[in-house]
């Protein structure tokens, strides 16, 4: 019966957002400070997460009345988000498509929108993307 309820609480879980299904994993996992599960989604997803978001994701998931103070209200919940496996998103990193963009047009088709784009962008590209871009020509200025 309770693998029953547990698979009952896994499909509600599928609809929430992958960050607040990592806040619960983190929870059900023992994180029981705001930091701690902070440092558990930034490790799964490899980025940070800004403080606001990371407080609504709590505030919302206590107003479901699915936690409270770092602990799970129903043990049924806590089960099912124990068993939630996170699955980084297969898209390409935005930085890598904006280059490879750049890199295979031709100089006259890269227009002045998509130079000020990677320009906005140049501070985060890695150091071999920087002097990938460096070898480019610059693309012909009509008058």
């Amino acid at each position: 019966m309770l693998g029953t309820a547990v698979e009952l609480a896994t499909k509600e879980l599928e609809k929430l957002a992958t960050r607040e299904k990592l806040v619960l994993k983190a929870i059900a996992e023992g994180a029981n400070t705001w930091s701690s599960v902070r440092r558990y989604i930034e490790e799964k997803q490899g980025t940070t997460i800004p403080k606001s978001t990371l407080t609504r994701l709590i505030k919302r998931l206590e107003k479901l009345s699915l936690i409270q103070d770092y602990k799970f209200l129903d043990p049924v919940y806590q089960q099912a988000a124990k068993n939630y496996e996170y699955t980084p998103p297969s898209t390409p990193n935005p930085y890598n498509t904006i280059l490879s963009h750049y890199l295979s047009a031709p100089p006259t088709l890269c227009s002045g929108v998509f130079q000020f784009q990677l320009q906005l962008h140049e501070n985060t590209l890695s150091a071999e993307l920087k002097a990938a871009v460096g070898t480019r020509p610059a693309p012909n200025k009509r008058s």
